[in-house]
């Protein structure tokens, strides 16, 4: 019986790095909103009360994965959100008044930017 498991396991193949996991030529790792308002102690979601730590406590491993896609050729793409006057709508301004969260991601400012060590490459 053991010889049978570990024949039908030499059969299976286990991938185990991302290399192996992720054709380039196929795929890509996305970084999505891991800006300073939603992952910082000192941005908006925090001072508005909300709890950050997860989006903290991901951040190490997620410089992990950067590095490792970027050894794999990997592409990356990064996606941050950005508010500014354009986007501002009457429904938005109302909605996010209730939720003092207007001040979130304002374009140009601190907030907007990717969160440290958390950015493109130039």
């Amino acid at each position: 019986m053991l010889s049978a498991i570990n024949r039908q396991e030499e059969k299976m193949m286990i991938l185990r790095s991302l290399k192996e996991r992720c054709a380039p030529q196929w795929a890509a790792l996305l970084v999505v909103d891991v800006q300073n308002d939603f992952v910082s102690s000192k941005g908006s979601a925090a001072q508005r009360g909300e709890d950050v730590s997860a989006a903290q406590a991901m951040v190490p491993t997620l410089i992990r994965l950067i590095a490792e896609a970027r050894r794999v050729a990997l592409p990356i793409i990064y996606v941050k959100t950005v508010h500014g006057e354009w986007t501002d709508t009457p429904s938005w301004i109302y909605r996010k008044s209730q939720q003092s969260a207007l001040k979130t991601c304002r374009e140009g400012s601190w907030g907007a930017e990717f969160y440290d060590r958390i950015s493109p490459l130039p």
